[in-house]
């Protein structure tokens, strides 16, 4: 853990959030069940797909309102918000409120995201911490989708629903009194740009700046990975009459554990080895495990390519975050960190939808075979824009 004590409450703050997002998930589920009954699968498919525009729309419009305003207040605002949102939910009787509330809940949390990594950037301008650091954040996340349902399962059966929502708004709260007591630093920037030019400041840097054009492209992979791994996880596990529900849990588990394994690993590899070459090799890794995808033949296997994407996907991300942060300039991290956020759900919108469509209408080993195709493709392209970059480096140094 960094020395630095801002940082500490900071990331305190981050895991009571991590906590309370998981459980209000969960939460959500049994919400939309209840107020829509066998109908419930489509309402909770709407908030999935208002999750990930949400995703995409949410820091870009940070970067448009909230530049200029200070973002350790912004922080606790975006906490109290989030836990108005699940307090609303003990109220809510109509499908319009309960996706009003999951819109406001989502919109706060990307937000909260993004400002979490400006500042974590910010304090920590050391490139060792600065990794260290995300790679926690990154295990955060990933431990989240593992131990929360099972608190909230726990939490369920001791609690009523009512008491179970006032508590989970309640770890929000704690959080921003964590934040409140931290006495984060004062990162406003000041800005002469037009709304609409801070808007896209951080994407126009993405086409602008060699070092983050191979990004986008790297996203593909990732997000065509994940897509499949969410889609098509319980219809490979189902195929096999002798399988369980948990062995699909387990299933989704190795993806996760792959998840952590690929960003404690990321930590070591940088000293190792290039931030381009540790992405690259996460890349090959994602496209690895959809190759061969079609030719596995047990449950087993199933779990070593999951586990091989999980790793994949935790190396690029962990190591973008810092390729992101060295080519800010003149334009602010939080915009930049909202761009390539915003960057990769808009990729994630594709992919799952892509992924959903091919596994019903072809089969899981036709999706196979074309999104790994998807995956070499945006993985070549990654490639060929890092040589041109570094052919470009070369031919300079040699005028």
């Amino acid at each position: 853990m960094p020395s630095n004590p801002q940082y500490v409450r900071l990331f305190q703050s981050k895991v009571l959030t991590v906590l309370a997002t998981g459980l209000a998930t969960v939460e959500l589920s049994v919400v939309a069940i209840e107020l829509a009954g066998e109908d419930s699968s489509a309402m909770l498919g709407t908030a999935l797909s208002l999750k990930s525009l949400t995703f995409v729309v949410a820091p870009l419009v940070l970067s448009l309102v909230v530049v200029q305003l200070k973002r350790g207040r912004l922080l606790v605002v975006l906490d109290l918000v989030r836990a108005l949102a699940v307090l609303s939910l003990i109220f809510v009787e109509t499908k319009a409120g309960f996706l009003l509330a999951v819109g406001i809940f989502l919109a706060a949390t990307a937000s909260f995201k993004v400002i979490y990594l400006e500042y974590v950037a910010y304090m920590l301008p050391d490139k060792a911490t600065f990794s260290r650091a995300i790679s926690k954040s990154r295990i955060l996340d990933e431990l989240e989708s593992l131990i929360s349902p099972l608190m909230a399962g726990v939490l369920l059966f001791i609690f009523p629903m009512t008491l179970f929502l006032a508590a989970t708004a309640l770890a929000f709260l704690l959080s921003a009194l964590r934040i409140l007591t931290a006495q984060l630093p004062a990162i406003a920037v000041k800005t002469t740009r037009s709304d609409a030019q801070r808007s896209f400041a951080g994407l126009k840097l993405f086409y602008r700046e060699a070092n983050l054009r191979p990004l986008p492209w790297l996203m593909v992979p990732i997000a065509l990975g994940i897509a499949m791994v969410m889609t098509t996880t319980p219809v490979l596990v189902g195929l096999d009459e002798s399988r369980q529900g948990a062995d699909i849990a387990f299933a989704f588990g190795a993806f996760g554990a792959g998840v952590v394994v690929g960003a404690t690993a990321g930590i070591w590899l940088g000293s190792l080895a290039t931030e381009r070459h540790i992405m690259n090799a996460g890349a090959v890794l994602i496209v690895a495990g959809l190759f061969g995808g079609p030719f596995h033949e047990a449950y087993y296997s199933l779990l070593v390519l999951w586990f091989a994407i999980g790793v994949g996907v935790a190396l690029i991300q962990t190591l973008a975050a810092s390729v992101i942060r060295r080519a800010a300039q003149d334009v602010s991290l939080m915009q930049v960190y909202g761009a390539g956020l915003a960057i990769q759900n808009a990729v994630l919108v594709v992919a799952y939808s892509l992924a959903g469509w091919l596994a019903s209408e072809w089969g899981t080993q036709p999706t196979f075979g074309i999104l790994s195709v998807l995956s070499a493709f945006g993985m070549g392209m990654a490639w060929y824009l890092n040589r041109s970059q570094g052919s470009l480096k070369s031919s300079s140094q040699t005028e």
